[in-house]
């Protein structure tokens, strides 16, 4: 079994530059002035491993958050751990911490949503509100869970599912990497494990993408697409969201299963 992967980060229409960083089989957005960037896979054999990093800060303290949080995984890689995602959260996690003391920046963090691929196993983690989906046959599933407080009042039917997007609290994370809680509590990811066949596809995503495209377009897109390879689909899935003001940053990674 193989993967076809690629990934994507686009500025958006608004923001003065790109926060979000993508990590694709090792490589990541390395050269921050590079607003707009597109990475291709090039590993042949498993384990593969991709992650989006959604910064939080502003300007450059975001960038720096998403950065390190790549830096991070791309160190656990090579020691052969990328799969041990409570020592990476925890590492990522203080080193955040670190540099926004060095820096004072309060606000510094990083949202991250991850895929390690490994045979025809997929081991699926997320921490803020960046997502993992899986396309088969024909359905749209939503492996990650957001870590945000519209999450929690759908799940407490405060609100309805319909409603996320109109929510005053629209936006606002319980979790991500960096907070700074009350008594030193880090960040715990949601982790689930799912089968991945032939025909299957991954999509890793940032806020920005979903954002300007709900679930049904997200579908759509997959469905019209789906003969198409990682590359195109990428493509297509930024030049969408792009569309309008797209207020956000837009990071995406497709995975095809081969």
């Amino acid at each position: 079994m193989t993967v076809n992967a690629c990934g994507a980060s686009h500025r958006g229409k608004i923001r003065k530059n790109n926060e979000d960083n993508i990590y694709v089989d090792g490589d990541y957005r390395k050269d921050l002035t590079r607003d707009n960037i597109l990475i291709r896979s090039e590993r042949k054999g498993p384990p593969h491993v991709y992650a989006v990093f959604d910064g939080l800060g502003g300007e450059a303290c975001g960038e720096e958050a998403s950065l390190i949080a790549a830096l991070g995984l791309r160190a656990m890689e090579d020691r052969n751990a990328a799969e041990d995602i409570e020592a990476y959260i925890s590492t990522a996690h203080k080193t955040i911490i670190s540099e926004s003391l060095r820096m004072d920046a309060a606000n510094m963090g990083t949202t991250a949503a991850a895929a390690v691929i490994s045979g025809d196993q997929a081991t699926v983690w997320n921490v803020g509100d960046s997502r993992v989906y899986l396309f088969r046959n024909g359905t749209l599933m939503q492996l990650s869970r957001d870590h945000s407080v519209v999450q929690m009042l759908v799940d407490r039917g405060l609100i309805k599912e319909e409603d996320r997007a109109s929510c005053k609290y629209a936006g606002e994370l319980i979790q991500y990497l960096g907070m700074v809680p009350d008594e030193g509590i880090e960040p715990r990811a949601y982790v689930t494990k799912e089968n991945v066949f032939p025909g299957d596809i991954l999509l890793l995503c940032s806020d920005g993408l979903t954002s300007e495209m709900d679930d049904a377009q997200l579908l759509g897109m997959l469905e019209r697409r789906e003969s198409e390879d990682a590359e195109s689909i990428c493509i297509r899935l930024i030049e969408k969201a792009t569309e309008g003001r797209c207020r956000d940053n837009v990071s995406v990674i497709v995975c095809r299963i081969e």
